[in-house]
């Protein structure tokens, strides 16, 4: 099984952040620049660390030159069989619930 997502980029910002959006898609906010594909490494392991899965089950299918992406998570493979659920003891960090909540790997 495998998830896409719509992923409207910002780069060169203040912070990186990824947030889901009232249509569906995703917003993500990137510090590094458009630059010899350094904005598109950060987003894969910006999509990565969101959702808990490796980097490597993060590839982006179109839109690596432009600013609207579609990237793709695959969680399919993996041992266990099943949806990974959120970790039993409590992490810090503001965001950890939201994390939890969209969990894909």
């Amino acid at each position: 099984m495998a998830t896409t997502l719509q992923i409207k980029v910002k780069p060169n910002a203040r912070t990186s952040a990824l947030d889901p959006q009232p249509d569906g898609s995703w917003r993500a906010q990137l510090r590094s620049p458009p630059v010899d594909g350094k904005a598109n490494e950060e987003l894969v392991a910006l999509v990565a660390r969101h959702f808990g899965c490796p980097r490597s089950a993060v590839r982006i299918l179109s839109g690596a030159s432009g600013r609207t992406k579609l990237v793709r998570i695959e969680t399919e493979g993996r041992s266990g069989g099943g949806r990974r659920t959120a970790p039993a003891t409590p992490t810090s960090g503001p965001r950890r619930a939201d994390r939890a909540a969209h969990k894909v790997c």
